[in-house]
């Protein structure tokens, strides 16, 4: 039995200095029909008018100065048992936390939270796990593991508003499995799958979050698959695999009442690889593949570009869903290494 154990103390001061002013702008003296583009201006002022860019006044600057202060404990404790040669079994807690920060964009200075720190989040993380070794050519590993998350920085549309803020609580249950199998001389298969189910335990007073909401990019399950085949061919090794990537849906936002808008689907990618080398301690190889084969095309991206009207922006309504869409088609490559 082996018991690890660590700690670390962090006394952390973090401050900023941002210097915001927002300037009249020329249209704000034309109306729309009149301030047509630069011709009608140029013209206006060759009447006689005189030019705007010149005598519109700025509003008056303003700086922000945040700070933010961290003094806080973490560590690790870790209890591993080996029962069996090839098996062993272990449990762990370890608690982190991620600093504070700082959102100084305009927007945010505009709706007066450029001034109001980010604060930590903190996680205290539970882990119980398996490492084996059956025989000689097979190895599996399983991890269970909680997350307990409190103030979980995320960044989102509240309210129609973009902003930087933290999450009261949430937590994420999962597990983790992960197969290497050598079936037979020159074969390698290995498998692993992680299944995840996440959730807002808590909003404070946040609005535009759904308490009960998976958190952000968590999907239900996942995994990835490889088949190799290593063959030799006189003194040219040739090792050739496929392998097979399924992410499950998820969502990109944490407001229940925009799902409709901001889930991505399921995607299943394969893809298969050769790489050569020509000779047992030769400097050169080559390597040929082939991504996404089955021509797989989903959203890399999916967002709410503006929110439905009855929001805190009721003036933007069209609701349009931005989908930044992978290429949706298989590539093929083809590279050279060497070494010297």
């Amino acid at each position: 039995m082996t018991i690890t154990a660590g700690l670390r103390y962090t006394d952390n001061d973090k401050s900023a200095q941002s210097n915001f002013g927002v300037f009249a702008s020329p249209i704000a003296l034309f109306s729309p029909t009149n301030f047509i583009d630069m011709l009608t201006l140029n013209e206006m002022i060759a009447a006689g008018a005189s030019d705007p860019r010149i005598v519109a006044a700025p509003v008056p600057n303003f700086m922000l100065e945040p700070k933010q202060s961290l003094n806080e404990l973490a560590g690790k404790i870790g209890l591993d048992y080996q029962f069996h040669d090839n098996m062993l079994l272990y449990a762990s807690y370890s608690r982190g936390f991620k600093s504070g920060g700082f959102d100084t964009r305009a927007l945010a200075a505009l709706n007066g939270d450029a001034g109001k720190p980010v604060g930590p989040e903190f996680l205290d993380a539970f882990e119980v796990g398996l490492k084996s070794n059956p025989n000689e050519n097979l190895q599996i590993n399983m991890a269970a593991f909680y997350y307990d998350w409190q103030d979980a920085q995320i960044f989102s549309v509240i309210d129609g508003v973009p902003a930087f803020t933290n999450i009261p609580a949430s937590r994420i249950l999962g597990l983790d499995a992960d197969l290497q199998w050598i079936p037979s001389e020159g074969w390698l298969i290995s498998v692993s799958v992680g299944l995840l189910n996440s959730k807002i335990t808590d909003i404070g007073n946040l609005t535009g979050v759904t308490e009960g909401h998976d958190l952000s990019n968590t999907p239900d399950i996942s995994g990835n698959a490889q088949i190799s085949r290593k063959i030799t061919v006189g003194n040219t090794q040739i090792l050739l695999s496929t392998h097979a990537r399924y992410v499950g849906e998820r969502f990109e936002g944490v407001d229940a009442s925009k799902d409709f808008a901001t889930t991505k689907e399921a995607i299943f990618e394969l893809g298969i690889r050769a790489d050569i080398t020509f000779e047992e301690q030769s400097p050169f190889s080559l390597s040929l593949w082939v991504n996404n084969l089955t021509g797989e095309q989903y959203c890399i991206e999916k967002r709410l570009q503006d929110p439905p009207s009855g929001g805190a922006m009721p003036g933007l309504i069209s609701g349009t869903v931005n989908c930044t869409p992978s290429d949706g088609k298989a590539m093929f490559g083809v590279s050279g290494r060497v070494e010297f």
